[in-house]
């Protein structure tokens, strides 16, 4: 059994993928785990093969279904970091902006004007100085954004997506076009030309005469100075800002033959030489996040790789060839995951990498790699407390040292920024990081407040005042058909040895994004478990409902010992617990939107 958490421990907060799961329709009864994420890889392997542009993948979150009447509204108070909970980012004073300024590439601000923003070690959603629908990149060296103005394009006479190039500048607080159109990418150099300057920015251009993209720098009255005639927007600058590494391709629909358009180049800018440094291998073609990763310390380029026997293949820097690298047969997964966005760790000799997929949507992974780069001799998720969370990773929190994530997995109308924590390479333990979000205030009722129900009374009184023998007397158990296969929503899983329809007798519970079942055996740990007040009662209606789920009649929303979860107990009008669900919100959140009728309404 998959218990809920940590029993007396702090819990850990989620928001379910799928939103309400059993709200999906009943065209597909089940869900299946496994083929969900390869249908999400194949959609998102689609997307990325249609142009050179960035498209973010996802659902989002909704609320419980509205009904008929509302909860108060939810009362906050700004947030106020403890010292355990500050992890300290290197300061910039002597700069103009934030630390961090950070949007997934490719996306634009869409209704919103708020971008992701650190500063003084605070990290959420800020209101940002320019709307844009492109985000190429930020500069914490200058205080300077690149974007576009607008979404992606076909440049003329291609299927080359392009879009226009901005810079806006925190120290001037101006924002000027450099270049019109036909623009593919655009980074700022990671360090500064020279004392008092401003970073140099390089993009990549469509060139209408040649029909294809060169790189160059961006001088600023727009004007470009060439370094290559021919790359693609899969480039990085090198950390020392002195070369740029870029990945040359052909479309497959344009006749051409082999040559300058395909393999893996580096240039120096102070030189302009071009060296070549392998053949092509087939990455995955050039997409946005598909750059170079300079391997510093390595004098080699890891490039991602789109292949099930690998997701990465080195290029050494001396032009001796390209080399796939193995996995280590000790990696307890049959297939790595490929990343979509990177960072490289010198200190552990570790890529850090953004994951993404349909069912499991967003993970974030690290890959040690071996001192020759030939095997990938160590992988794991990061987890929070034993959780996959939905994490998106940002940036540095401590360059080389820890990461800083953005926690998804718990987002509501209440909370649409999550939570801001920085993981460590070397403890490989995560600490929560202040972020700008109010917290929200749980008020909870009186231990001695009932409802006058008794099919909802002594539930509350079994989980107010009772102990797990109350509880455990008034679990119903069900009889369902177990399947062969693993389902994310469905039917009970059939043990080993078990053929599939054989009857079980276990009892439902939800968790994250998924239905689970408990053997009878299993029934004790899963509900030895504290909370800290009751937060309100509504009947049930309507809602999703089969043989291996059963709706209930009275929904008891109890809150966490920390209350920052909710745990709702569903009864049956004879006073059966028939299942128990897990939220990973407040009571406030899971309630919010709710107008229903209520037996016990929230504390005004």
């Amino acid at each position: 059994m998959k218990i809920a958490f940590p029993i007396r421990l702090k819990w850990i907060r989620f928001k379910f993928w799928l939103s309400d799961l059993f709200s999906i329709q009943h065209e597909r009864r089940f869900i299946d785990r496994d083929a969900g994420k390869l249908g999400g890889v194949l959609l998102i392997a689609a997307v990325l093969l249609t142009s050179c542009g960035s498209f973010q993948i996802g659902v989002e979150p909704t609320g419980t279904p509205v009904v008929d009447s509302t909860p108060p509204a939810p009362t906050t108070v700004e947030p106020e970091a403890t010292p355990a909970e500050i992890q300290t980012q290197t300061a910039h004073a002597d700069r103009p902006g934030p630390d961090i300024y950070w949007m997934p590439y490719g996306s634009g601000l869409l209704e919103s004007d708020d971008v992701i923003m650190a500063e003084d070690g605070v990290v959420g959603f800020s209101e940002s100085p320019v709307t844009f629908e492109l985000f190429y990149d930020f500069s914490p060296s200058s205080g300077r954004i690149a974007y576009g103005s607008e979404f992606w394009h076909a440049a003329a006479n291609s299927n080359r997506a392009v879009s226009d190039l901005w810079v806006y500048d925190f120290a001037f607080e101006q924002a000027h076009q450099l270049l019109a159109d036909n623009v593919g990418r655009a980074l700022f150099s990671p360090r500064l030309a020279s004392s008092g300057s401003s970073d140099r920015l390089a993009a990549v251009v469509f060139s209408p005469e040649r029909g294809g993209f060169d790189l160059a720098l961006v001088e600023s009255d727009g004007s470009l100075d060439v370094l290559a005639e021919c790359a693609s927007p899969s480039f990085s600058w090198s950390p020392d800002g002195s070369m740029i590494a870029y990945e040359a391709w052909t479309d497959p629909e344009e006749e051409s033959t082999r040559g300058e358009c395909e393999d893996v180049f580096v240039v120096s800018i102070d030189d302009r030489s071009v060296t070549k440094l392998s053949e092509q291998p087939p990455s995955t073609g050039g997409w946005h996040g598909d750059q170079p990763i300079w391997a510093e310390g390595q004098d080699a380029l890891l490039l991602t790789y789109a292949s099930p026997e690998s997701v990465f293949a080195v290029a050494p820097l001396d032009g001796s060839g390209a080399f796939l690298v193995d996995k280590a047969e000790s990696i307890p997964v049959d297939y790595l995951p490929n990343p979509m966005f990177s960072l490289w760790s010198e200190t552990h000799n570790s890529v850090i990498g953004q994951t993404e997929g349909m069912f499991d949507p967003f993970g974030v992974w690290v890959y040690q790699f071996s001192q020759d780069m030939r095997t990938v001799q160590d992988a794991y998720r990061i987890t929070v407390d034993g959780r996959e969370l939905d994490l998106q990773l940002i940036g540095w929190w401590e360059e080389g040292e820890s990461v800083l994530l953005r926690d998804i997995t718990n987002l509501s109308e209440l909370n649409q920024f999550g939570r801001a924590i920085a993981w460590s390479l070397e403890d490989r333990s995560w600490q929560p990081v202040p972020d700008n979000t109010a917290p929200i205030e749980v008020r909870l009722h009186e231990d001695d407040v009932r409802s006058g129900v008794d099919a909802v009374d002594q539930a509350i009184e079994a989980f107010v005042d009772g102990d797990r023998g109350d509880r455990l007397a008034l679990l119903k158990m069900i009889s369902a058909e177990c399947v062969a296969e693993e389902f994310g929503v469905g039917p009970p899983l059939c043990p080993a040895g078990t053929s599939a329809g054989t009857e079980l007798v276990v009892f439902p519970y939800r968790v994250y994004r998924g239905t689970e079942f408990a053997a009878e055996e299993e029934l004790a740990a899963l509900v030895d478990f504290e909370i800290n007040g009751l937060y309100a009662v509504h009947p049930i209606s309507g809602e999703f409902e089969d043989a291996w789920w059963p709706a209930g009649d009275y929904r008891i929303v109890f809150a966490s010992p920390d209350d920052d979860h909710a745990v709702e107990v569903i009864v049956d009008q004879d006073g059966n617990i028939v299942r128990i669900e897990f939220r990973e919100q407040t009571p406030v959140e899971v309630l919010y939107g709710y107008s229903g009728d209520f037996i016990i309404p929230p504390v005004d």
